[in-house]
């Protein structure tokens, strides 16, 4: 991206009252306003939505992929602004949002992110690897080179693949050539690629996520397709931080289910996704122990929960997860109804909030900090804890 620009939707921060409130663009330095946009922000139970809230050039594909924490207790966002990659810094309350432009980023798009520590991130581009070693703003600097192609991504959509901390370095997972990888490195310089073996009979796999926990074994998760073109879920498994790895079909799962979605929440991993490639397919819940061998758990689909398509940890052990609420609009688009579900324990009960219709996040975060934010496209839900019914008349 080439402007700095920010969002400013906090409600001390709003400089232009409407009836339904209003939002300002500006430098994220605190300059002149790049643009001003009058915009939408409504309050939808406990959880804010505000569109057009990053600063993008190009609305249709531009946006965060991938949440993570930051030095000012808030977010940092990874993914595009159009054709570039893009870079947002939330502070404050989470809601005011300015555009980082990194030194030696270009206009690559972000292939893969992680994080360390909290506020230490790496972010690895069609040319570049970037180190962030505080999570400010001003902290970026250029780590290294990478030649094009020599590591990870780019993951579905053109998105950041996904990536973890595996021991003494990296791994990233995604495709290349119908097969699913992980790309390794010890210190995000230098990637090596390593193919995810395919169960018996599969011609083809695909893998959308991979997570860790300590006291437990390295996995991944997809699917693999047979030669009658059939699709299985399939975990794979890894002792040795990602230098290889088994594969482990989940049997007795009818239909085409996907998976979008894995995380452990301490005790248990999850795969969260769908019975089938349907957005209004019930949800699919898997849990594991140890990544090899899984259980189904129907609580959510009888709870009404379609397929997920994003959740996180929170503090204390509980999730939250996000679907299509199959209300009102078009499926896909930014006007797609949507719900968060909150699962508690030790109950595993699944209780609905309703986030409108401004689309269905594809990515959520939990901060330690305690507010939970969400992303579609340039859409944020930005859920406070313990947050208070707003008044009938309030602006954001």
């Amino acid at each position: 991206m080439r402007r700095s620009t920010g969002v400013l939707v906090g409600a001390a921060l709003v400089v232009c009252v409407l009836a339904v409130g209003a939002v300002a663009v500006r430098a994220h330095d605190g300059g002149a306003p790049a643009r001003w946009t009058d915009q939408r922000t409504e309050q939808v139970g406990p959880w804010r939505v505000a569109r057009e809230a990053f600063a993008v050039d190009d609305r249709r594909t531009g946006g965060p992929r991938v949440l993570l924490p930051n030095s000012a207790g808030c977010f940092t966002g990874f993914g595009a602004g159009g054709l570039s990659g893009g870079y947002w810094f939330a502070s404050g309350a989470c809601t005011t949002i300015g555009v980082v432009e990194p030194a030696g980023a270009g206009d690559d798009a972000v292939l893969a992110v992680g994080s360390e520590y909290e506020g230490a991130y790496l972010a690895v581009t069609g040319h570049h690897v970037l180190g962030n070693r505080h999570g400010t703003p001003e902290d970026w600097r250029q780590v290294a080179g990478i030649a094009p192609g020599a590591g990870p991504g780019p993951g579905d959509g053109g998105g950041p693949v996904p990536l973890t901390i595996a021991g003494p370095g990296y791994v990233a997972v995604g495709q290349r050539d119908g097969r699913a990888v992980a790309w390794l490195s010890t210190d995000g310089k230098s990637w090596r690629t390593v193919v995810l073996p395919p169960p018996p009979g599969a011609t083809e796999t695909h893998v959308t996520a991979v997570a860790e926990a300590p006291a437990a074994p390295l996995v991944a998760i997809g699917t693999s397709t047979g030669p009658n073109a059939t699709s299985q879920v399939t975990a794979w498994v890894s002792t040795d931080d990602g230098r290889s790895w088994r594969p482990h079909p989940v049997p007795g799962l009818d239909g085409a289910p996907q998976v979008r979605v894995l995380l452990n929440d301490g005790r248990r991993f999850f795969a969260l996704g769908g019975t089938s490639g349907d957005v209004r397919a019930p949800a699919l819940v898997l849990t594991s122990t140890d990544g090899r061998t899984w259980q189904r758990d129907d609580t959510a689909a009888t709870a009404g929960v379609r397929m997920i398509r994003a959740a996180t940890s929170l503090p204390g052990g509980e999730m939250l997860a996000v679907a299509g609420s199959g209300e009102g609009r078009n499926t896909g688009d930014n006007r797609e109804c949507a719900s968060a579900w909150l699962v508690t324990r030790p109950s595993g009960e699944w209780t609905r909030e309703d986030l409108g219709c401004a689309g269905v996040p594809t990515v959520v975060a939990g901060l330690a900090s305690g507010p939970i934010v969400a992303v579609h496209g340039t859409t944020l839900f930005l859920r406070q804890p313990h947050l208070a019914p707003p008044p009938e008349q309030s602006v954001w």
